[in-house]
């Protein structure tokens, strides 16, 4: 669960939703992604947020998604991180979280672009001090940006983020707690 100044931050990220058109199949929804023209199944989104776009604004469905689709709609699904980027995301302090996210937004990333991620941080148990290295890769589909988050847990939270973007821009920000 992440605090209310995680979610603020996270809700007001772009790329933070994928786009879909419904058509009908044999009398059943199927939703066609806008960008990749790929078929999403309603079964594989049990749990997500979808809206519709109703009389130019996104409205929430709820859970009676058939209910609500007809031919030709637009819909938008919320993206959900991997596991192990979330367990990231919940595990830095407000602080670091501001910063890693202000500067990859600044780079023209969003976090709803990962493609990989390596969380370090999953190994670390109980309260032994540790340090390592997790690496997160983005795609903003201009560029791509990789992420190496060097951390030590102890007394004190250090969180250190080198970022580099294909285009060979290189910078670093680092937060002690």
């Amino acid at each position: 669960m992440f605090s209310d100044v995680k979610n603020d931050l996270l809700h007001k990220q772009k790329r933070s939703f994928r786009t879909a058109t419904v058509e009908m199949l044999q009398a059943k929804p199927i939703l066609i992604d806008d960008e990749d023209d790929e078929q999403i199944s309603l079964d594989d989104l049990n749990d997500q947020h979808i809206e519709l776009l109703k009389n130019g604004r996104w409205v929430d469905i709820g859970h009676n998604k058939e209910e609500y689709l007809r031919s030709g709609g637009k819909i938008r699904i919320k993206k959900t991180f991997p596991y192990a980027f979330h367990s990231f995301l919940n595990e830095l302090d407000d602080e670091s979280f501001i910063m890693f996210v202000h500067h990859l937004n600044a780079l023209s990333f969003s976090v709803y672009d990962i493609i990989y991620c390596h969380n370090q941080l999953l190994y670390h148990h109980g309260n032994k001090p540790m340090k390592g290295a997790s690496v997160f890769i983005f795609d903003n589909t201009d560029s791509l940006c990789a992420v190496q988050h060097f951390f030590h847990r102890g007394d004190k939270q250090k969180d250190l983020f080198e970022f580099t973007v294909s285009t060979g821009e290189r910078s670093f920000v680092s937060s002690i707690s």
